[in-house]
């Protein structure tokens, strides 16, 4: 079975991109758990509320959660400096407790930050 997870997440995010398109739906598979005879596939889906099917995943979970953290919707996209560097907030991982907030760098990579960097980053 684990031969086939690759595979079987990539056809399924096409096949959900097409159904979402048809119902104004942003659908996001995540984590996959396998045994040897079956699968169990994590399936998130978000209304666009009339915005474009392909509306940008990581925009619509952020502000849905953002709000719990002291951000705001508009922090999304927005720059901050940390550690002598400058980082774009690109998303939420709710779930990652301590570090919840994801940037990206200049040179495009994706990291984690603590809410107080974050705030200290864009007061700065």
């Amino acid at each position: 079975m684990k031969n086939k997870l690759d595979k079987i997440r990539t056809d399924l995010t096409a096949a959900l991109i097409e159904v979402g398109a048809m119902n104004g739906v942003v659908f996001k598979v995540g984590n996959m758990r396998y045994t040897n005879n079956d699968v169990k596939i994590v399936v998130e889906a978000f209304d666009t509320d009339g915005a474009a099917a392909d509306a940008d995943f990581d925009r619509m979970a952020w502000n849905k959660g953002c709000y719990r953290y002291g951000f705001a919707e508009d922090d999304y996209g927005k720059t901050f400096t940390t550690n002598g560097r400058t980082f774009t907030i690109a998303g939420l991982k709710p779930k990652n407790t301590k570090y919840p907030i994801i940037g990206t760098g200049p040179e495009g990579g994706r990291y984690k930050f603590p809410i107080a960097a974050v705030r200290r980053g864009l007061a700065a």
